[in-house]
């Protein structure tokens, strides 16, 4: 077999292999570290309005919800874009912030309950 062939095929492998390595070892926390880094300033947000107010937003206080949002975007690096924003479900006095990618899950999620972000099946 010509050299060039085995350099190739070998470099391919080492491909697959950190692909494989990337998707099934590396944990959720790493791979989606800007989501949970909006995500937390998403959060200091809704408890800012919930100290102010009382309450959480209700879920169709889309005005109120998207004001949350841009406010967290104001003083930050960070440009506010609306197709990459989670989505708010409140909860009685809990609330769910949520990434939707695609139509099943699992998802990524913060669930006001348990103060930790997580990545599966919301709990509602």
């Amino acid at each position: 077999m010509n050299i060039r062939l085995k350099i190739l095929l070998v470099f391919i492998l080492i491909l697959i292999t950190i692909h494989f390595i990337y998707v099934f070892f590396v944990p959720f926390q790493i791979k989606m570290y800007r989501e949970i880094e909006i995500g937390n300033k998403i959060i200091i947000e809704i408890n800012n309005y919930f100290s102010e107010n009382e309450k959480y937003p209700e879920d169709n206080d889309w005005k109120t919800i998207e004001y949350i949002y841009r406010s967290t975007f104001l003083n930050s690096e960070i440009e506010f874009n609306e197709s990459t924003q989670p989505y708010f479900k409140r909860i009685n006095n809990e609330f769910i912030l949520q990434y939707i990618y695609g139509f099943d899950p699992p998802y990524l999620f913060y669930f006001s309950k348990t103060n930790e972000w997580e990545y599966g099946y919301p709990p509602y």
